[in-house]
């Protein structure tokens, strides 16, 4: 079936104005932080190498951790705000233990930094932030060994390792 004369030759004014207007929504779409590249069963560890530092933080999903730690204590099926913040220290540990960095052959200890969350298109990430105590100068290698959460929640989950760039590296 052919239907002719349904096309509507739209001014170019406002032919303009629905291409900008179709660029800038997805320009929303693709630059918010929901569209961030987070996925479910993934853990992400990042690392912030600064001349006098090194820190970083662990982000998961807030469900992800909750099935590992059991962190919703009321049983009322969501992990609230209040619940994250009791559990600040254990969430602290069960990752810190899971985390190994040496430099130059010395093994490295991270010290807690408070814990802040994000939501994405996915869900709620967790942010466990740390610090490495006694870093004054930026490492020229890091040896980094994590063991994901696949432990607990018996399933395959992944874990990406990011690093800003050494000050050495500019």
């Amino acid at each position: 079936m052919t239907i002719l004369g349904a096309c509507k030759v739209m001014p170019r004014r406002a032919l303009r104005t629905a291409l900008i207007a179709i660029a800038l929504v997805s320009m929303y779409i693709f630059a918010s932080p929901s569209a961030q590249a987070h996925r479910v069963n993934e853990t992400y560890v990042y690392f912030n190498v600064t001349e006098t530092s090194l820190a970083g933080r662990f982000e998961v999903m807030l469900s992800d951790l909750d099935e590992a730690l059991g962190l919703d204590r009321d049983s009322d099926g969501a992990v609230s705000d209040v619940e994250l913040q009791a559990e600040q220290d254990r969430i602290f540990e069960y990752f810190a233990e899971r985390l190994f960095i040496r430099s130059d052959g010395v093994a490295l200890q991270l010290a807690p930094e408070p814990i802040t969350s994000f939501k994405t298109a996915v869900g709620k990430f967790v942010q466990i932030w740390f610090s490495v105590p006694g870093v004054t100068v930026a490492p020229d290698a890091i040896e980094v060994d994590y063991r994901p959460l696949s432990d607990a929640l018996g399933r395959s989950h992944t874990c990406l390792l990011y690093t800003s760039p050494s000050p050495r590296d500019r």
